[in-house]
């Protein structure tokens, strides 16, 4: 084999290797990002069960005390 030939099926290989190297790399970006639409989603999703507690806290006070009262 000569060395051009060699150097070209280096050269091939190493663009495959490139090439998926950086598929690798998108799906990576692509995973990072869907991870953090989860975390925003779960945030939102607490962030509102923690908005409702003063209001349960106050409905249960007032039951409390109407019970108080009987």
């Amino acid at each position: 084999m000569e060395n051009e030939q060699l150097l070209k099926i280096i050269l091939e290989r190493f663009d495959k290797v490139d090439q998926q190297f950086n598929e690798v790399l998108q799906r990576l970006d692509n995973i990072e990002k869907s991870q953090q639409e989860d975390v925003k989603g779960t945030l939102n999703l607490i962030n509102k069960k923690i908005d409702i507690i003063p209001y349960k806290v106050d409905l249960l006070s007032k039951k409390q005390e109407s019970m108080i009262q009987r």
